[in-house]
């Protein structure tokens, strides 16, 4: 409304303009929030009908879906979790209980809020997920996180090198694989007083150094090309166009001394 009312009273064209694409922008946020779709995914019980009845709650549709899946525009049936794994569906939140703990990626997962804390095994199990999800996506592109296990010398710094060029062929590439590492090593964070978990330290670490290496080659992009032709417009530019008044013949200064 803030926006509209802003827009209605721009006289500048410029004004204007900017009004009418902030309120565009969202009036598309609105229409993205109005179209998700929220839906609780819950392990099925006994009586649950009953149960849920007493909090007034039909859960039969709800458990209908999860047992049927969402349908199609050709009205075929799809299990309810393939869409939540699809970016463009509109099943962008789930309420999850006691199911989807593990055993379950989602690479365009952006959030996940916990009402408990995670047990060790539970974490293990997530921090294993995270590294398979960033060592798939490696996979991928063409490159096999194994050839860095146990590698040494030039073996390891060539394997390194061929991961980063495999990560490069794409921002989406290089987006996924940071965010998956950053799930790696924040459940590596959060068990480093379990022992068992630094029986994966090496696969981690792995990881962990691609995602630096590739940081650096962004920071550091070759730009020898193009200094050379900012080189080649300056000197085109700036010359001398003669002798200065100010030149004098057969003036010799010592500066030795």
């Amino acid at each position: 409304m803030q926006k509209q009312i802003e827009l209605a009273g721009a006289t500048d064209p410029d004004d204007r303009e900017q009004a009418a694409k902030d309120l565009a922008k969202l009036q598309a946020q609105l229409a993205w929030l109005e179209q998700t779709i929220v839906q609780f995914i819950i392990s099925e019980s006994q009586n649950e009908v009953k149960a849920f009845k007493e909090w007034k709650i039909n859960i039969r549709p709800h458990r209908d879906l999860m047992k049927k899946g969402f349908e199609t525009p050709d009205g075929r049936r799809i299990q309810v979790d393939t869409p939540f794994k699809d970016p463009a569906h509109a099943f962008r939140v789930a309420i999850v209980c006691a199911m989807w703990l593990t055993g379950f990626d989602v690479e365009s997962l952006s959030t996940l809020y916990l009402d408990k804390p995670m047990k060790a095994q539970q974490l293990v199990a997530s921090l294993l997920e995270a590294i398979e999800a960033a060592e798939a996506h490696l996979r991928s592109l063409g490159f096999e996180p194994n050839r860095l296990i146990g590698a040494r010398g030039f073996d390891r710094i060539e394997a390194f090198r061929d991961a980063v060029e495999a990560l490069n062929t794409s921002e989406e590439a290089r987006r996924r694989f940071h965010v998956v590492t950053g799930e790696v090593v924040s459940c590596f964070d959060a068990l480093v007083m379990e022992p068992s978990v630094f029986q994966h330290v090496e696969r981690r670490d792995n990881l962990e150094t691609i995602s630096k290496k590739l940081e650096e080659r962004l920071d550091f992009a070759d730009v020898t090309q193009l200094l050379k032709e900012l080189h080649r417009i300056v000197n085109a530019a700036v010359g001398t166009q003669g002798r200065g008044a100010d030149q004098a013949d057969g003036l010799t200064v010592n500066l030795s001394k």
